[in-house]
């Protein structure tokens, strides 16, 4: 027997969204107040390397959360690069070193900032209600 939830969304499975969605807009506004100077992030210091590394698991963790987002969800809003954000994690965790710069602060300075404007404004449920798609 197959079970399906009712059109009412899963209450404990939206406040687990919900979750994700607040983690995903605290890494990107810790990227937003974070990271100012291109020179600082890219620069061969200690700093620009703890800089790096902290946009590196920003990425992460931004990747992981929005995995769990629906995937009815995610091809209603192609706007968002959610392939990408997922393959930049790859790269990261499994290329050791061999992530281009520039990228990575694109990332965490212009896309962020718009991932983070579009969560704010998508209803919760929708991201998770797949009766829907």
């Amino acid at each position: 027997m197959q079970h399906r939830f009712p059109k009412s969304v899963n209450p404990y499975r939206q406040e687990v969204l919900r979750k994700l969605v607040n983690d995903v807009l605290r890494e990107t506004d810790d990227a937003a107040e974070r990271f100012e100077s291109f020179a600082d992030f890219c620069a061969d210091t200690g700093e620009g390397r703890r800089l790096r590394r902290e946009a590196e698991r920003m990425v992460e963790i931004t990747a992981e959360a929005t995995g769990h987002f629906h995937s009815g969800f995610k091809r209603l809003h192609p706007e968002i690069a959610w392939r990408d954000i997922y393959a930049m994690r790859n790269a990261i965790s499994h290329e050791y070193g061999d992530i281009d710069v520039k990228e990575l602060w694109e990332t965490v300075t212009l896309d962020f900032p718009e991932l983070a404007a579009f969560l704010r404004e998508v209803s919760i449920p929708e991201a998770i209600h797949p009766e829907d798609y």
